[in-house]
């Protein structure tokens, strides 16, 4: 296990260090009929764009609601253009809190409700013209066994999908556990079909769950270790398990994303204005590391309007485009914000002698602890 002081020293750096990630920033234009509030997110959790790359869903947390926005992009005059085409918002009375989110097909999604349980929804068939419409439930999911319930489910990712079958990997938040339900599925009949307690060992709050689709790595974000844990495989996870590996030098992971075949890494840190990025080329994550570089993607003032302690105010959700072209961060103040990936990888060049302002980035936990 790494030093202390190594943790203390690798926090400090990749605060300090941060590289300019507003200037990457995208443009976010709204199509005719959708106001600025459209944007107003207010608190959210986890995001997800469609396996088509047309949709990205946002969970509502405070509102009980998702929220579905309709997307295009194009670069005008080399300058990335995210357009919000359209906007539903979603309501259901099992809605408690939704963290997590995860889509099972362009038209069915996975819910994790803090304060209730696993669901499914059906996404409804209308145009995305700014109405709030009821979603079908096709599915609660209480419990894997009798003596295993599916309470606190937060961050939730699909896997291990077949023609009539798939796993949603789900963290409990508050149980400690990352717990793997399985379903069988005719149609839009979705019934319990089995699963596993997937980790328990050294979790503390699981957070954030991300499964690589090439490699099958596993990287949670384990909220009071201040890490992210990764695991070789996902049909090697136990409740026993060790990582192979930790991503280390952040305050609160949240979100998070593999991309690039598994080769990069990209996690929002809900305790600060930054989101972090890692890269290992073999693809395997063996080890502790801290960050390739971590990049400031949040003004001074919009940091600070959400710092109602030291774990709030960053990022919360984060997810990269299919096309790997931009990936979109949301929190309460900033709001739909987007960043154009390539342009953000190029400022490590050009940034690494020049990094951002540091001087009110808060402190890593560890190295609070240590002044």
């Amino acid at each position: 296990m790494v030093d202390m002081i190594e943790i203390i020293e690798a926090g400090a750096q990749s605060l300090s260090a941060a590289v300019d990630g507003l200037s990457s920033a995208a443009r976010i234009e709204l199509a005719d009929g959708l106001s600025s509030e459209a944007v107003n997110l207010k608190r959210t959790e986890d995001c997800r764009f469609s396996p088509n790359g047309k949709v990205i869903a946002v969970a509502g947390f405070l509102t009980d609601t998702i929220l579905l926005f309709e997307i295009s992009q194009q670069h005008v005059a080399g300058n990335l253009v995210v357009r919000i085409e359209g906007k539903l918002t979603l309501t259901h009375p099992r809605l408690s809190r939704p963290h997590g989110i995860d889509f099972i097909d362009e038209t069915t999604i996975a819910v994790a409700n803090r304060d209730g349980r696993l669901i499914i929804l059906k996404l409804p068939q209308v145009p995305f013209d700014g109405r709030t419409v009821p979603a079908k439930m096709l599915m609660r999911r209480k419990r894997i066994w009798m003596k295993h319930k599916l309470k606190t489910p937060g961050s939730v990712a699909v896997t291990r999908k077949g023609r009539f079958t798939y796993e949603l990997l789900t963290c409990l938040n508050y149980r400690n556990t990352v717990a793997s339900p399985r379903f069988l599925r005719l149609g839009d009949l979705h019934l319990p079909f089995g699963g596993r307690i997937a980790l328990q060992r050294g979790m503390e709050i699981p957070d954030g769950v991300s499964i690589c689709p090439e490699t099958a790595r596993v990287a949670i974000s384990n909220h009071n270790e201040n890490a992210i844990r990764l695991y070789s495989h996902y049909d090697d996870l136990r409740p026993n398990a060790h990582p192979v590996g930790r991503l280390l030098g952040m305050a609160y992971p949240h979100g998070l994303r593999f991309f690039d075949k598994g080769r990069r890494l990209m996690a929002a840190d809900a305790g600060a204005p930054l989101i972090h990025y890692w890269r290992d080329d073999t693809a395997k994550w063996d080890g502790d590391r801290t960050p390739t570089a971590s990049f400031r993607i949040m003004d001074k003032e919009t940091f600070a309007a959400g710092r109602y302690n030291d774990q709030e105010g960053g990022p919360k959700g984060i997810d990269i485009h299919p096309s790997g072209a931009f990936l979109v961060v949301t929190s309460e103040h900033q709001g739909f914000a987007a960043f154009d990936v390539p342009k953000l990888l190029q400022r490590l060049e050009t940034d690494k002698t020049e990094p951002a302002a540091s001087d009110d980035l808060p402190e890593t936990p560890a190295a609070a602890a240590a002044t």
